[in-house]
């Protein structure tokens, strides 16, 4: 008789988000040093997502995303500022990460302002993030994005997604060595594969816009002029 094992790394309460903002736009703030320029303005039924460093702006965000510690040398890492990740609240929900590989890098699971998520060392992303744990890729933007399509959105700006670490992170420019390097053409590789392979396949009628591209040119650039 076959028995049904019940997938322990279910995320059932993202259920609640399910197509609750059908039919909107996003932009989906990353650390890339072209955030610098950006110029921020509210964008109506705009929403607004962001990752990691970004609780070191003044950029409002909806949701935000934050999954590993990463190294103390770095200025703007959660290891290095602890109560700045702990105390920051976006206007609707802040997520983070908990690994199914184990816990080294991973953040504390006492921050009790936060949601936290299974994710799963994939490099894949996946549609029901319910049900399975959401697909861990080259960059938590990802995460973010999964998530996004999840609750309906039907347009995505991309901003400070510079996918090169050249000139390190928008406030921590020493973030440039091998590693890093390397970490920019993965995230590459990954956009290029969800452009190609996995929108096609699960969101058909997504579409995704960059925004002062650096690296990153898989997608049609716009302006923020062009931003609805």
């Amino acid at each position: 008789m076959k028995v049904e094992v019940e997938n322990q790394y279910t995320n059932l309460f993202f259920e609640e988000y399910k197509d609750i903002h059908y039919g909107q736009s996003a932009i989906i703030f990353g650390s890339g040093p072209s955030l610098n320029e950006w110029e921020d303005n509210e964008y109506p039924d705009v929403i607004r997502a962001g990752v990691n460093e970004l609780v070191f702006t003044p950029i409002l965000l909806d949701y935000y995303f934050s999954g590993d510690s990463q190294e103390v040398h770095r200025p703007g890492t959660f290891a290095k500022n602890k109560q700045a990740y702990y105390d920051y609240l976006p206007r609707i929900q802040k997520f983070i990460r908990k690994q199914t590989w184990g816990e080294r890098g991973a953040l504390p699971r006492d921050i009790s302002n936060a949601v936290y998520y299974w994710c799963d060392l994939t490099s894949t992303p996946v549609k029901d993030i319910s049900t399975q744990p959401v697909g861990c890729c080259a960059s938590i933007s990802f995460e973010a994005l999964q998530f996004l399509l999840y609750a309906g959105i039907k347009r995505v700006y991309l901003v400070g997604q510079d996918c090169s670490y050249n000139k390190g992170t928008f406030r921590s420019a020493t973030a440039n060595d091998p590693f890093h390097i390397t970490c920019g053409n993965d995230m590459l590789v990954d956009w290029q594969m969800i452009h190609d392979q996995w929108l096609p396949e699960n969101y058909p009628d997504v579409e995704i816009f960059s925004i002062r591209p650096v690296a990153l040119k898989t997608f049609p650039e716009v302006s923020q002029n062009e931003i609805r």
